[in-house]
C-alpha cells in the first residue's frame, strides 16, 4: 500500500516526508519559476513558508543563541515555558532571527527556527572603512544603528583582517550574515540576550533599507528597475560604457584591470555579482550609462506602473527588452 506524502505537523514514523506548499510563492519555487532569493526580494514577495528557504538556501546554518525560561500568570495557576533564540544564514549575504516558545527544550528551538526562516533578510556588504580600499566584500558599506528595547548598536565598517569587534551574541549574528570584520559600540542593557540579538539583525536589515528602499520609495513614480542579462550587460559596456578620458571599453580594458578574456566575460561577471560598481569605478569607470530614449517610443504609459498596464517599476526581465531599443 502506497504511503501518503507528509504535509506538515506531527506526523507517524515511517511516512513519507514531502513539501505541499500552499502559498502563491512556494508553488513558484517548487516549480523552477523562481530560483534565487534576490528575485523574492526584488519583487517585494513575503515569504511565508520555512521551506522556500531551504530549497532556495541548501546551505543555510543555524545557530542557537541562548535559551531561556519564562512564565506567565493565569487563572489556573503559573505557565512555564522554555523560550528560544535562533538565528539562521548561509554567511553569504543572508540573516534571520526568530524566537520559539515551548513546555519543550527541542519544540521551541524547533519553532525559533522556523520564525528565524521566514524573517531572513539580504544583508549588503562591502569594503566602507576608508583604511582599506580592497573593494572584497568582507564589512558592512557604511555605519548602520540597530535598536531593540533598551539596546542600541551601532555597526561600523572596519579594514579587512581585523575580525569582528563584538560580544559573543553580536559576533555569531554577524559570522552567520557573512561580515567578517567590523567594529560595534553597544548601548542599554545588553546582557538581555534577546533584545541584543535583535538590536544587531535590525542594524543589518538597515544595510539595504538606508539606500535601496529609500531610494526605490522615492524614485517608484520615475524610474524603471529590474535584472539585465549578460548579452545586454555586454552590448552596454561596449557601446556606452567610457572610463576615464572618454576611452570606450574594449578587451585589453578587461584583460588589464579584472583578467578577463573580453568583454562578454566581464559582463557576465558583473551579472553574476562577482564584480560591483566600485570595482568598476576604482578601474576608471563611469558609474552611469547615457541612454537615447527607447526606438519607436514608449509603448506603453510613462506615468503607470508595470504591474498596472505602464513602463514603471519593477520590470524583472522584461527591463532587457526595453534598455536594447535604448542602447
Amino acid at each position: 500500500m502506497s504511503q501518503r506524502p507528509y504535509q506538515g505537523g506531527g506526523g507517524r514514523p515511517g511516512q513519507e516526508v514531502g513539501w505541499v506548499p500552499k502559498t502563491k510563492l512556494g508553488k513558484l519555487v517548487q516549480a523552477g519559476e523562481i530560483v534565487s532569493m534576490e528575485e523574492i526580494f526584488t519583487q517585494g514577495m513575503r515569504i511565508k513558508e520555512p521551506e522556500i528557504v531551504d530549497t532556495l538556501l541548501p546551505n543555510i546554518q543555524q545557530e542557537v543563541l541562548g535559551i531561556g525560561f519564562v512564565q506567565k500568570q493565569t487563572d489556573a495557576g503559573e505557565r512555564s515555558r522554555f523560550r528560544a533564540i535562533v538565528a539562521v544564514g548561509n554567511g553569504d549575504g543572508y540573516i534571520g532571527v526568530g524566537e520559539g516558545k515551548a513546555r519543550q527544550v527541542r519544540t521551541a528551538i524547533d519553532k525559533g527556527t522556523i520564525q528565524a526562516k521566514l524573517n531572513v533578510v539580504p544583508v549588503r556588504r562591502g569594503c566602507g572603512s576608508w583604511e582599506c580600499r580592497c573593494g572584497r566584500q568582507h564589512t558592512v558599506p557604511f555605519s548602520v544603528v540597530g535598536k531593540c528595547g533598551s539596546v542600541r548598536v551601532h555597526v561600523l565598517p572596519s579594514p579587512r583582517g581585523l575580525g569582528l569587534v563584538a560580544g559573543e551574541i553580536p559576533k555569531q549574528v554577524l559570522r552567520l550574515a557573512g561580515v567578517k570584520d567590523c567594529w560595534t559600540r553597544t548601548y542599554g542593557s545588553t546582557s538581555t540576550l534577546t533584545s541584543s540579538a535583535l538590536a544587531v539583525f535590525d542594524a543589518l536589515v538597515q544595510t539595504y533599507n538606508v539606500v535601496t528602499l529609500g531610494m526605490l520609495r522615492t524614485a517608484k513614480n520615475l524610474v524603471a528597475w529590474g535584472q539585465v542579462n549578460p548579452d545586454v550587460m555586454e552590448a552596454l559596456l561596449r557601446k556606452r560604457g567610457e572610463r576615464d578620458g572618454n576611452k570606450k571599453l574594449d578587451e585589453e580594458f578587461a584583460k588589464v584591470f579584472f583578467r578577463k578574456e573580453n568583454i562578454a566575460d566581464l559582463a557576465s561577471s558583473i551579472v553574476a555579482g562577482e564584480i560591483g560598481v566600485k570595482d568598476l569605478w576604482l578601474a576608471g569607470v563611469k558609474p552611469r550609462f547615457r541612454l537615447h530614449p527607447p526606438r519607436g517610443g514608449f509603448k506603453r504609459s510613462t506615468r503607470r506602473a508595470a504591474t498596472d498596464g505602464g513602463e514603471l517599476g519593477y520590470r524583472g526581465e522584461d527591463i532587457n527588452r526595453l534598455v536594447k531599443r535604448m542602447i
